[in-house]
């Protein structure tokens, strides 16, 4: 099954993708237009994942099954490390700060399969070696 097929579809917007190399996504920032299309109150802030390169090796999950132990197409990240994070360009910058081999906790929101709104929280691992 195609990663596509099972992660719930990102709304239109009309903004450029920035790809987070680190993270291997394509993200978005949530601003008042796309925050009420995905069930988020128009003052949300964080970045919509628009588009996830599945990366096993770099999730690492406790108590939650593998599927949603990874950042998926549709997933808004909010924290980073306890970074809040509004910009792409705020996820670059702390994706930039963790050390090879180093672990941080990722704050996101996501719609189960149910439609409701719940918050994951992923323990996501810098790979070792050069950003793919």
């Amino acid at each position: 099954v195609a990663e596509e097929d099972s992660a719930p579809a990102a709304p239109q917007q009309s903004k450029a993708d920035v790809d987070v190399e680190l993270m291997s996504l394509s993200v978005c920032p949530i601003d008042s237009e796309i925050a009420p299309q995905i069930g988020l109150d128009p003052n949300a802030s964080g970045v919509l994942i628009t588009r996830s390169r599945r990366t096993p090796s770099r999730l690492l999950s406790h108590n939650v099954n593998a599927h949603d132990a990874e950042l998926q197409t549709g997933d808004v990240i909010e924290r980073f490390a306890g970074i809040q994070i509004r910009t792409p360009a705020d996820l670059e910058r702390a994706t930039s700060r963790t050390r090879e081999g180093e672990r941080a906790l990722v704050e996101v929101v996501r719609k189960s399969s149910d439609g409701q709104l719940q918050r994951v929280l992923i323990v996501w691992q810098r790979a070792n070696g050069a950003a793919i």
